[in-house]
């Protein structure tokens, strides 16, 4: 941010908290730094109500794992065309 170089998709793993942060926390947080970027949830678990109703919870987006290369590039892609046009 400090470099004009905002970032533009966060991707929000929900099987990963190393500080105990839960996704919709760091989502959030990140929101109140930079709240125009692009939310992508990535989740194993496809049930999750997080992952079912991601809209209602701030993403615009779900990655069910595992996933690809091609599928990450393609879901950075739409989010990024959907920021810029």
């Amino acid at each position: 941010m400090a470099s004009d170089y905002p970032f533009s998709v966060v991707i929000v793993d929900f099987t990963t908290s190393g500080d105990g942060m839960p996704g919709i926390s760091i989502l959030k947080q990140l929101k109140k730094i930079h709240p125009e970027f692009q939310a992508i949830a990535s989740s194993a678990y496809p049930s999750d109500p997080v992952i079912r109703q991601y809209k209602q919870y701030g993403f615009n987006a779900v990655l069910s794992k595992p996933y690809g290369a091609g599928e990450l590039a393609a879901a950075i892609k739409q989010q990024l065309t959907a920021s810029f046009g």
